[in-house]
């Protein structure tokens, strides 16, 4: 009989070491099957809000830095913590070890459930990812500083330290930007399900980039791609997911046979890069109107000496095919001028549906010599009178002129004003009531 209640007392000692090994030895941790999910939580860096982003398991791409939650249902229900390591490998505990680096994530999934098979062929194996790894992206070509870029996954986003200032090296060296601009022993808290475009936006290219044939280079091969595609037809084809990408190489533009020369009131370099076969309306429509916020007024076209195209703003007009070594003069748009009596007087960019009353409070205001009631545009060669509620025009001149008030007494003030006219009126009475002698 005592040795009977041995027995059975053993076992239960067995069981309950065997049930708390599994929920804290090694790696190994106590979940639920239904808490690992392929749905990940990603931060975006612009509104600091985290979202869900869901990670395709005939797509995404395993490699190193990849988490893995791995459940064994046999006789207990033990699950592995496993990491990816940085040759590609997992070593799941009492199973043995796979090289999945490189696999889609459902081909991955199958062969860890295989290996898990070999040892425990009756058992239930759930196989889950639970975090994805952060990017790391060499960026080589035109741009300002040749960088490795890292891109954190939202969960890593909390851990990172203050960055240290990185010494600068010899030319050439990958160096590191913070999201600020500067040269730090950066990364960026990022997710790894971001686009092409999100890293684009990170980047300072330089002026003879040719951003519309970068080279791609991923894990089977090498693409070009042209991301205006995508920034204005909306083609994802033209905007990879960066988890796919190994590296990016952005080519030069040779100056003589791929340039042209843009002048005017706009943001873009003079020497621009033309993609072969461009118009003129779809480089604007690229490079002045997507990138620039100035407004302009007409296009100018000079080839050769000749003007082609004379202050124009009619799309058909713009349907010429842009050759390197063109000229493209972009006249600036009229823009509006406030003047007179106000507190800011100025030039100010031309709003459709602004009034008079609206300039002038751009303007800061009537000064104390003004008047709202005494205000006029001056308009090619007309003049209109009373036009605080008028819509403006281009190129139209506001002019706030001096209240009659201020016009009679100047600088006097009310109470001087009144002392002046007392004064005048005693005198007037002094010498009214004054008998000659």
């Amino acid at each position: 009989m005592k040795i009977k209640q041995f027995s059975i007392f053993s076992f239960l000692i067995l069981f309950a070491s065997q049930l708390l090994f599994a929920q804290t030895g090694g790696n190994m941790v106590s979940q639920s099957a239904g808490q690992a999910q392929n749905t990940f939580s990603h931060y975006n860096y612009n509104s600091g809000v985290s979202t869900p982003v869901e990670v395709d398991p005939d797509d995404y791409m395993i490699g190193s830095g990849d988490k893995f939650l791995i459940q064994i249902n046999h006789l207990t229900t033990t699950t592995f913590s496993v990491d990816v390591s940085p040759i590609g490998e997992m070593m799941i505990p009492g199973i043995g070890q796979v090289h999945i680096s490189e696999l889609k994530y459902s081909e991955a999934v199958k062969l860890i459930k295989d290996k898990c098979k070999q040892r425990y062929s009756t058992a239930d194996v759930d196989v889950n990812l639970y975090d994805v790894r952060n990017v790391h992206i060499p960026v080589f070509g035109a741009v300002q500083n040749h960088e490795m870029i890292t891109l954190f996954t939202e969960s890593d986003v909390n851990n990172v330290t203050e960055p240290s200032v990185k010494t600068p090296q010899t030319a050439g060296t990958i160096q590191k930007r913070d999201m600020t601009g500067v040269t730090v022993d950066n990364k960026y808290a990022l997710p790894a399900s971001l686009r092409l475009s999100d890293l684009m936006s990170m980047l300072s290219l330089h002026y003879l980039a040719k951003d519309f044939e970068i080279e791609v280079r991923g894990y089977d091969d090498t693409t070009v791609v042209n991301i205006y595609n995508y920034y204005l037809k909306g083609d994802l084809d033209e905007n990879p997911f960066l988890y796919k990408i190994r590296s990016i190489y952005i080519p030069y533009a040779d100056v003589a046979k791929e340039c042209i020369h843009v002048y005017g009131p706009i943001n873009t370099k003079t020497i621009v890069p033309i993609i072969p076969g461009e118009k003129v309306y779809e480089f604007i429509q690229r490079k002045i109107q997507l990138t620039d916020i100035t407004n302009y007024d007409a296009i100018t076209l000079k080839r050769d000496g000749k003007i082609i195209l004379d202050q124009s703003n009619s799309r058909e007009d713009q349907n010429i095919e842009l050759l390197a070594g063109d000229i493209l003069e972009v006249s600036g748009t009229k823009r509006i001028m406030v003047n007179g009596f106000v507190r800011e007087p100025g030039i100010y960019n031309y709003i459709q549906g602004h009034t008079v009353a609206d300039y002038i409070a751009m303007a800061g205001g009537v000064d104390v010599k003004g008047s709202n009631k005494s205000v006029m545009i001056i308009r090619n060669e007309n003049k209109i009178r009373n036009a605080e509620n008028k819509l403006v025009e281009r190129g139209d001149i506001i002019i706030v002129n001096r209240s009659m008030n201020n016009i009679f007494l100047g600088e006097i003030s009310v109470l001087g004003f009144l002392s002046m006219i007392a004064s005048i009126f005693l005198s007037f009475i002094v010498a009214y009531n004054t008998t000659p002698a």
